[in-house]
Order: structure tokens, then C-alpha cells, then sequence
């Protein structure tokens, strides 16, 4: 078995599943489809659709609408242009999206284990194959997300594609789209100490391991500088383009707002772990103090 007949299984698992799913939500009550999908689409919708422009935003030629406009949705505008397929083409397209996303995950993975095997060593390429099928590309439990209409596939091939470029020594790209990833979702930024730590391991490594004058060149490097500069300046574009457009209500919701959420089932609140430990706490007390008084 080679890549592309991997691929094709994994496409066609996922087509089905998503055939299945619009099959299922239009008979049962309990649907398939996450209900993040719905807010998704709906926020896409309402991007498609200009009704009431946000406060604070400037003057502009765009026609956007207002994505935050459906409640609960917490993410970057891109998500919702990205889902405006749903109403462009199909109501599942961006389940597509999403699956295709799977697909090109499982792609990178497997390149970056082979990098440094050779083309001969095809029973090592075939092993490597066979652990990616079955780790990524045929994990029911990977295909059963992506269909039910999660995001997490985008964000999955932005940090990827991030390693991947760093492996090949691209690392003007791997800053961008660590910053494109970071935007997308907050939390990727805790890979920028990996990367800039092998940037300095290069950089020793190509000057040769001597003693380093200062405590600057000891620790860093201008590579790294450069890094953090593009990366930085990737980020910080799009969320000014972001406000440029969307104003205060962008920044609000796409990132205050999961600083301050309690909500104890999501682990974007950074009150997530507190909140669980005491809520778990006081149920128990309660199923004591039930079975107490019952007695």
C-alpha cells in the first residue's frame, strides 16, 4: 500500500461518514453534527449578510457583515469566511473543509517521519505508513471530529505545517504561519520556545560550539530575533485587519472573553481546572448529603 491509496481510504471514510451524518440529522433528535458547527455556519451567515455594523469599527469598503453577531461564537472572522461555503455551495462543505484538513495532516506527518530515510528502505517507509494509517488517517476517533464539523483540523494543519516548514529549514514560513496559527487560536504560541530553541541550536551548531561573549549571544541569537519579528508582525497584521474591520467586539470576543469565562466544561477558560476540581467537590457533598438524609 503507498500514500495516495492511504489518502483515498481515509477520503472516502470520511465522505461517508459525512453522507451519514446528513442522513442522520435530518432523522433523530440527538444530532451527529457538533453544535459549534451550527454557530460556525451561522456566524457565516451573518458575515455573508450585513445588518448592524459593530461599534468602533472604521470607516471601510468592505461589505462583511458581523460574525459576533451570533451568540456564542468566540473565534477569529476567518473561521466564519472560511464556512461561508456552507451557504455558497452546501450546508456540509465545511465539513469537507475540515476532513480535507485531516487529510493533509496525515500527509505532513507522514513526510516529516521519512525526512531521514532513504528511498531504499522501503520496509521502514512502509512501517512508518502503516503507523501514521493507523495513529491519524483511520483513527475512527480523528475522522469522527473532523465530520461532526470541528475546527480543530485548520488549526491541526497550521501548527503541522509550522513544524514541517521548520524541518526543512524554511523558517521565514514557519514564523508566518506560527502567527496565522497563533491568531487562529491563542494557544499554539507555546510552541515558540521549541522553534527558538532549535534556531539557536542551528546557529551554534553552523558557528561551531565555542564560548559565546556576552550574555545575549550566550542564550540568543538574530535568527531568533528575526523569528520573532515576522511571526509577530503576522500576527499582529491580521488581528489590525481584524479591527480594522470588526473594531472592539473582535478583540473581545475572539480573545478577552476566554480570559474571563467560567464556564468549568471548557478548557479555553483559564479558570477551567479550579473550577472543575471545586464543582466536583461540591457534587460529591451533595450525593453524601442526598444519601445521608434519604437514610
Amino acid at each position: 500500500m503507498n500514500l495516495f491509496q492511504s489518502l483515498l481510504l481515509a477520503f472516502l471514510a470520511r465522505f461517508f461518514l459525512i453522507l451519514y451524518s446528513i442522513h442522520h440529522d435530518a432523522h433523530s433528535v440527538l444530532k451527529y453534527t457538533d453544535i459549534d458547527y451550527r454557530v460556525f455556519t451561522d456566524a457565516a451567515y451573518f458575515l455573508l449578510h450585513p445588518q448592524n455594523l459593530p461599534q468602533n469599527a472604521t470607516e471601510r469598503s468592505f461589505s462583511f457583515g458581523d460574525p459576533y453577531q451570533r451568540a456564542t461564537y468566540r473565534y477569529t472572522p476567518l473561521l466564519a469566511l472560511l464556512l461561508t461555503t456552507n451557504h455558497l455551495i452546501h450546508n456540509s462543505f465545511g465539513k469537507f473543509i475540515f476532513a480535507s484538513c485531516d487529510l493533509i495532516i496525515g500527509y505532513l506527518i507522514y513526510k516529516l517521519l521519512i525526512k531521514n530515510v532513504p528511498v531504499t528502505d522501503q520496509k521502514k517507509r512502509s512501517k512508518i505508513l502503516w503507523m501514521v494509517n493507523l495513529v491519524w488517517l483511520w483513527n475512527p476517533m480523528i475522522a469522527n471530529i473532523s465530520t461532526r464539523g470541528s475546527a480543530e483540523s485548520v488549526l491541526g494543519v497550521l501548527v503541522i505545517g509550522c513544524l514541517a516548514a521548520a524541518e526543512t529549514g524554511r523558517w521565514n514560513l514557519a514564523a508566518i504561519v506560527l502567527g496565522v496559527a497563533v491568531h487562529f487560536k491563542i494557544y499554539p504560541f507555546i510552541y515558540a520556545s521549541s522553534l527558538l530553541s532549535r534556531i539557536k541550536r542551528e546557529d551554534d551548531l553552523r558557528k561551531g560550539r565555542r564560548e559565546e561573549n556576552g550574555l545575549f549571544a550566550r542564550f540568543f541569537c538574530w535568527r531568533q530575533v528575526w523569528f520573532g519579528i515576522v511571526s509577530l508582525t503576522t500576527f499582529a497584521t491580521l488581528n489590525g485587519f481584524m479591527y480594522s474591520i470588526w473594531g472592539y467586539p473582535f478583540i473581545s470576543h475572539t480573545y478577552l472573553y476566554h480570559l474571563t469565562r467560567l464556564d468549568h466544561r471548557h478548557n479555553f477558560s483559564s479558570y477551567f481546572y479550579p473550577i472543575y476540581l471545586s464543582f466536583t467537590k461540591t457534587l460529591k457533598l451533595q450525593t453524601r448529603g442526598g444519601k445521608s438524609t434519604a437514610a
